[in-house]
């Protein structure tokens, strides 16, 4: 059995109470659909167990604290299962894709990310 949960979203914060609404509705909801999904695999015989998170989890992101934090927390479940329980675990810290979401409505972002070092995937190549 494969279980692949994905969720994926891009969130800017910029006063410390979008931070804390946006965190509650979008990134809580990352922590504790990752928490379900784990609970409930747990007796399962998988064969993997695959979760989408963001570089962000390991680098940060200005204005981006929650997120990161929310891609953190993912990473580690997957870190708790593969080495203190024995299970299946993987996180894929996907970097910048393009032709979508923020990237694609502020097109200036792009070139920074690449003179930084960034490869910037477009979103039909990605998976």
């Amino acid at each position: 059995m494969k279980i692949c949960p994905c969720v994926l979203y891009y969130q800017f914060y910029t006063t410390a109470n979008a931070l804390h609404n946006k965190f509650l509705h979008n990134d809580l909801i990352a922590i504790k659909g990752s928490v379900v999904l784990h609970q409930l695999s747990v007796s399962m015989d998988l064969d993997f167990f695959i979760m989408f998170s963001s570089i962000s989890g390991v680098l940060g992101n200005a204005g981006q604290v929650a997120y990161s934090a929310a891609n953190s927390f993912m990473d580690q479940l997957c870190e708790y299962r593969l080495h203190k329980l024995g299970l299946p675990g993987l996180s894929v810290n996907w970097g910048p894709i393009s032709g979508t979401g923020v990237l694609e409505r502020n097109t200036d972002i792009t070139p920074i990310l690449e003179a930084s070092g960034f490869h910037v995937l477009h979103y039909t190549t990605g998976i």
